[in-house]
């Protein structure tokens, strides 16, 4: 009973990520434009933060709309 407990607690923390970690909580640019700091929903409920170089970028990351 307890396996299966955690096994379907599991899988809904995982559900739960797959739907919404892809969507952006904020973006924001460096004082000089050259990096972008992208905030996510991670595993779990926390944050995670990504970094990119704009000079590197061709178009904006994945869920980023203008």
């Amino acid at each position: 009973m307890g396996i299966t407990n955690f096994y379907l607690s599991y899988i809904m923390v995982r559900l739960i990520y797959n739907g919404f970690g892809r969507y952006i909580i904020k973006a924001q640019y460096s004082k000089d434009k050259e990096l972008l700091f992208v905030t996510r929903i991670g595993p779990y409920g926390g944050t995670e933060e990504e970094v990119y170089e704009t000079h590197h970028l061709e178009f904006l990351p994945h869920g980023v709309t203008s």
